[in-house]
């Protein structure tokens, strides 16, 4: 008997079966709407220019190619941790901040689900719905449960935030609670300053821990623009939101980072998945 026989193929990712289907059809006027990706007019990926520029700056400046120390290189986690953070709330918190150089925003979920899954097994992770194709993978793949919370109103193209928020009231003490931090996928839809106002205290009541998928900061109003919407009161960590009304958040309306004393900024703990 061998180990391998009750190893069964899986189904091709819908996604990658939509890539060579897409390579397979001979007409020249198709178009892929499968992985998000700029194009340019002869449908090739192009390399943006702010990467030509690094790779310039860095050729020649490479002596070696040694191993790094299991949680990846110093210089790259200390920059991450500033960009993330903001300088304010790392001067306040540096000490409860640990950071980890990951393979990919999809190495750090994994990373994250497999503390869950060491410190609290039991765990429920709560996904949006939708959300991103791999996430009820990953997490399941830990061996934790997967559950989901509404978030996407398809009759105004936004958030439902009312059935959001009772959801969330709702969660046992413990839960995970998985949000993506802006340009939500799939559905490009994000919260309202007020409405992470309130998650914020909810959280707290609920005790709940916040994880937070943060893929594509910068997409959103910009990288600067995005991150004054970031550290929203009680969670020590930057996000983005696009505002949907002129008025700014209370706590970002002078670009400076949260008191304190905000809820979730007591002795908690947030994980932050990013590229």
């Amino acid at each position: 008997m061998s180990l391998f026989d009750h190893l069964q193929p899986e189904a091709l990712d819908p996604i990658m079966a939509g890539f060579q289907e897409f390579g397979a059809d001979s007409r020249p006027d198709k178009v892929n709407l499968g992985v998000g990706m700029y194009y340019d007019e002869d449908g090739r990926i192009p390399i943006l220019q702010v990467v030509n520029s690094a790779e310039a700056t860095l050729s020649g400046r490479v002596t070696s190619w040694g191993y790094l120390q299991p949680d990846g290189l110093p210089a790259l986690r200390d920059t991450a941790k500033r960009l993330v953070f903001g300088d304010t709330l790392l001067a306040a918190l540096n000490d409860r901040i640990v950071t980890v150089q990951s393979l990919g925003g999809t190495g750090a979920l994994k990373l994250g689900a497999d503390v869950i899954r060491r410190l609290a097994p039991a765990s429920t992770v709560m996904l949006s719905r939708p959300t991103w194709g791999n996430h009820p993978s990953i997490f399941a793949g830990a061996g934790l449960q997967v559950a989901e919370y509404p978030y996407f109103d398809p009759a105004t193209g936004g958030v439902d935030w009312p059935a959001m928020r009772d959801a969330v009231a709702g969660m046992a003490p413990g839960t995970v609670l998985l949000l993506h931090a802006c340009c939500h996928n799939p559905t490009g839809a994000d919260l309202r300053p007020e409405d992470w106002q309130e998650l914020a205290g909810l959280i707290q009541d609920r005790r709940l821990v916040p994880f937070l998928d943060m893929a594509y900061a910068g997409f959103a109003d910009g990288l600067e623009a995005d991150s004054q919407h970031a550290c929203w009161p009680g969670l020590a960590c930057r996000h983005s939101s696009r505002p949907r009304s002129p008025s700014p958040s209370p706590s970002t309306a002078n670009g400076s980072a949260p008191c304190p004393s905000s809820p979730l900024m007591q002795p908690r703990r947030a994980w932050s998945g990013t590229n």
